[in-house]
């Protein structure tokens, strides 16, 4: 049967892996150490027998850099429970980045496919690269100078992340509505 883990969302699984990881980290309690085990497990499960290395947030809703922070929480994980993850991280992510060969992970996807559903944003690539480092060290350097290339500018009153690419044709007023406007 499902048990409570199976029937939450990714991104509600990599919370609780996150939450019962850091519990542990901090108390050494091992009582929730089942649930974790459970919840990384299924996790797993579902990024493997992804095609694309890419699962959906919400139905028709792949937000990569969630699968990212999936990937990461996973990792961190596996320490807690006395094992070693970090080849399957690697490959992992590697299976997801395989899909956007240009280097940043777009804001949506579709997972079936890997295809991107619009463009990488400011939003989720600083999101993406507190993860990128410990997940891909060699690629994630590359990454983040085409990250400062598009999205970092400077003017005389301001310097900041852009939300859009400067290569985008993004208008300039569009904003998402979860991150809002940031000065």
């Amino acid at each position: 049967g499902a048990t409570l883990s199976s029937t939450l969302g990714p991104q509600y699984r990599m919370l609780l892996i996150g939450c019962i990881t850091s519990h542990h980290n901090l108390t050494k309690d091992t009582r929730h150490l089942p649930l974790l085990e459970r919840t990384v497990d299924d996790l797993m499960k579902d990024i493997d027998s992804s095609s694309s290395g890419l699962i959906d947030d919400y139905p028709d809703q792949c937000f990569p850099c969630d699968v990212v922070c999936c990937i990461a929480m996973i990792r961190q994980a596996s320490a807690a429970l006395g094992e070693d993850r970090s080849e399957w991280a690697r490959q992992a992510m590697a299976r997801v980045m395989a899909n956007f060969p240009d280097g940043l992970p777009p804001y949506m996807a579709n997972a079936m496919t890997g295809e991107p559903q619009g463009p990488s944003r400011g939003c989720t690539n600083g999101f993406f690269f507190s993860y990128s480092p410990g997940l891909s060290p060699e690629e994630s350097d590359g990454w983040y100078r085409t990250y400062v290339d598009e999205f970092w500018q400077e003017n005389l009153l301001a310097a900041g992340w852009r939300e859009f690419s400067n290569k985008s044709d993004a208008p300039p007023e569009s904003f998402d509505a979860d991150s809002g406007p940031v000065l």
